[in-house]
């Protein structure tokens, strides 16, 4: 039984030490609400899991989105991560209205550009990513998700 144990053990540590990450890329709307901060920083953690290919940002202020984005992998060291936005959206889907006011999040990141989101479109991105690895990919995508 002890040798099956240390077999078994052995076994899958080689399968940790060779096992592919799996490619992941994380569309959300960082910015407002605590939720999707909590959901990037658990992503950031799981690096021995993930390949993050880039965090994509959607919906309302997309640029003042992907500076939170861009800070928080800047102050986690994780700035190899690249940043994608989406295209400006009305705050309420449908409605012309103003786009977010002041979120804590948004005046933490203002003025920040120590880093930048990639100057190709979140869309694109994505699309170009599927393509380049059909089936590899899990696509976590919540908000609005207008990417």
């Amino acid at each position: 039984m002890r040798n099956i144990l240390t077999i078994l053990l052995v076994v899958l540590t080689i399968h940790m030490v060779f096992a592919q990450k799996q490619k992941v890329i994380f569309d959300c709307d960082l910015g407002g609400d605590i939720d999707d901060a909590f959901a990037v920083a658990l992503l950031l953690t799981c690096q021995e899991q993930f390949d993050i290919l880039g965090l994509c940002m959607d919906h309302g202020n997309t640029p003042g989105r992907g500076r939170v984005a861009a800070k928080m992998l800047y102050e986690t060291g994780m700035d190899e991560i690249p940043v994608y936005l989406g295209r400006h959206t009305p705050t309420v889907v449908g409605e012309d209205t103003r786009l977010e006011g002041k979120s804590i999040q948004f005046m933490w990141a203002e003025g920040f550009d120590a880093v930048r989101p990639q100057p190709k479109s979140a869309v694109d991105f994505i699309i170009e990513s599927l393509h380049a690895h059909p089936g590899e990919i899990i696509l976590f995508t919540v908000g609005p998700v207008d990417n």
